[in-house]
């Protein structure tokens, strides 16, 4: 399987169907508005009770602080589930069909909602155990699952049989998919240093402009990961 062709086919169909980068865009968006407001209530908050008498805002905040962050993780945690599920519809609509319809996200939402949320937990857990195990493991069982959404949704499974779908992929095409994931590093590297460059643009850099060219890179991932996961089934019993 000739990987870099399958980017290529990913990026040129992206060209006719950018919309599949709006859920990731709109969900990137809408997270970096809520840190930035989370940032600006400590600035607000310091300034508040700064003073020669004032405790320190770590001891008096500490709780409030760990409790707004991780609710602001748990919520970017659930909408970039969203979102994948959205843009990996999308793709595969993309993919057989030529053109992609943002009713097709939609739909994927509301059949496979509770899959989504299930199979993120569950892989979450599996390479976080991995991690904790001197993180090689973990990194070799994300490898393993990363088709786990994808498997999901093309193939209409349910949370468990994507795991096990995915891993019989992977394990069948091992050098194609190490390849797939190391231009998947590699255009999200890329993506990163662009974003951190149009971060300084003044009022939307680190508003706007940062966490669209974020979603287009996952976008564009997103669909070579459709069509690689597609082609290597296919070989796959």
């Amino acid at each position: 399987m000739d990987v870099v062709e399958i980017y290529r086919r990913a990026f040129e169909l992206f060209k006719v169907n950018y919309l599949i980068a709006a859920p990731f865009i709109a969900v990137n968006i809408i997270v970096a508005f809520l840190f930035s407001l989370l940032a600006g209530g400590l600035m607000m908050a310091g300034g508040t009770i700064a003073g020669p008498h004032a405790p320190p805002i770590g001891m008096l905040g500490l709780g409030t602080v760990l409790g707004a962050a991780g609710a602001l993780l748990l919520l970017s945690w659930v909408l970039n589930i969203l979102a994948q599920g959205m843009a990996i519809g999308m793709s595969s609509e993309a993919l057989s069909k030529g053109i992609a319809h943002l009713d097709s996200g939609f739909e994927v939402l509301s059949k496979k909602l509770g899959s989504l949320i299930i199979a993120s937990i569950l892989v979450g857990m599996a390479v976080g155990v991995g991690l904790i195990l001197l993180i090689i493991p973990g990194l070799i069982i994300g490898f393993l699952l990363m088709f786990t959404i994808v498997a999901l949704v093309v193939e209409d499974l349910d949370a468990i049989a994507a795991m096990k779908r995915s891993y019989q992929v992977v394990r069948a095409n091992l050098g194609d998919a190490f390849v797939y994931a190391v231009l998947m590093i590699v255009i999200g590297i890329i993506a990163g240093i662009v974003g951190a460059i149009f971060k300084h643009v003044p009022v939307i850099g680190s508003a706007i402009l940062s966490p669209a060219i974020d979603g287009i890179a996952t976008g564009l991932i997103t669909i070579a990961g459709v069509i690689f996961f597609t082609e290597a089934a296919k070989q796959t019993t």
